[in-house]
């Protein structure tokens, strides 16, 4: 059985959960819009490249520091959306609710930019864009 929403009592609606999900099914819609070399060039420009940041492509393709955030509201795919929307639009309404949403929204991006940051850290040099919300919601391993 799949879970369709969580038991926990909520006071309001989870304003900031209806947004990012809505800006992340937005997002992907663009990008499958996109030719595969815009496309590339997009996910290159918006997407996580460790290597544009303390790799080798600092040197020819120094970037601002926007694609630790705009990560987050990019995906691989309608699998991949939809199962991290689907967590957060599970777990997040509770979270939200206990927090607010102005300290939510916060959390939520401070969650996802530090999970970009370590995976850039960990892996310097890999030239594969990497996206996708899953930094900011999934819990990790324990």
């Amino acid at each position: 059985m799949f879970p369709w929403a969580a038991p926990v009592a909520r006071r309001y609606p989870p304003i900031v959960v209806w947004t990012v999900v809505g800006i992340s099914v937005l997002a992907l819609l663009y990008q499958v819009g996109l030719p595969p070399r815009v496309l590339d060039r997009f996910l290159f420009d918006f997407a996580l490249v460790p290597s544009r940041f303390f790799g080798q492509l600092r040197l020819i393709a120094p970037s601002d520091w926007a694609p630790f955030l705009t990560n987050i509201f990019l995906h691989g795919g309608w699998l991949y959306v939809n199962l991290n929307m689907w967590t957060l639009w599970i777990v997040g309404p509770a979270v939200e609710d206990r927090l607010g949403p102005a300290r939510f929204a916060l959390f939520y991006l401070f969650c996802g930019v530090a999970a970009g940051l370590a995976h850039a850290l960990a892996n310097p040099d890999s030239v594969v864009p990497a996206l996708g919300a899953s930094g900011a919601i999934d819990p990790p391993p324990r």
